[in-house]
């Protein structure tokens, strides 16, 4: 299975630096021309699957791509972003969670997971556990495609949440410090005899902002 895993594109909150933790963070200028480049970019693609983050930067970016190819996407409700962290925590047994709608001007190309129309809980702050928690329900179920059979996914998340990701799909410890510019892809690939391999890390597939982005760690 190829899976290919994109953070979303520039967001107000990337733009302005007052980021707002899983809420609802609309694209900026630069980040709605990201996500048309992206399709573009995307759109020679073939995905037998497309999952996204239920927050508003996340599905914004996926829609120019979405409507160029006529395709719907599922919301994993599980992969908003995480909080930055230095330590690799470990796991509660649930997280919580409230409830999500998509906004009503966003085309209607999403559905839920199983119908679940929720997110993490924004207030109080989720812990590094219940983070944890959620992102490994994601990991086994990008594992749950991989044994029947999808050849290709693609995931559109958060550059903490992808990062972690990977890091739990390759057994490696979290909290690795590796870069996800906005709309930039990393892409893995799954057999039977390697197992997970990386094919590359942080590859740009829409231009970058022309503002250097300081501190950008949380979205």
């Amino acid at each position: 299975m190829k899976l290919t895993l994109i953070r979303h594109a520039q967001s107000m909150g990337n733009s302005t630096g007052n980021y707002s933790h899983l809420q609802a963070d609309a694209l900026s200028a630069t980040g709605r021309e990201q996500a048309r480049d992206l399709a573009v970019h995307l759109e020679p693609e073939s995905f037998d699957k497309i999952i996204v983050s239920p927050l508003a930067r996340t599905l914004e970016t996926a829609v120019p791509y979405l409507e160029m190819t006529d395709q719907h996407a599922e919301i994993w409700p599980e992969t908003a972003e995480m909080r930055w962290q230095k330590t690799h925590e470990p796991r509660a047994g649930d997280w919580r969670r409230e409830i999500c709608s998509i906004d009503a001007d966003l085309p209607e190309r999403f559905t839920f997971f199983e119908n679940r129309k929720m997110k993490p809980a924004a207030t109080p702050p989720e812990s590094h556990e219940e983070q944890r928690c959620r992102l490994y329900i994601a990991k086994e179920r990008v594992l749950n495609l991989q044994r029947q059979g999808y050849a290709s996914v693609l995931f559109i998340s958060h550059g903490i949440f992808v990062r972690e990701l990977i890091c739990a799909l390759l057994d490696l410890p979290g909290a690795l410090s590796f870069p996800t510019e906005n709309c930039a892809s990393h892409q893995l690939l799954y057999d039977e005899k390697e197992g997970w391999r990386v094919i590359f890390l942080n590859r740009l597939l829409a231009p970058a902002s022309p503002v250097n982005q300081v501190g950008d760690k949380s979205e």
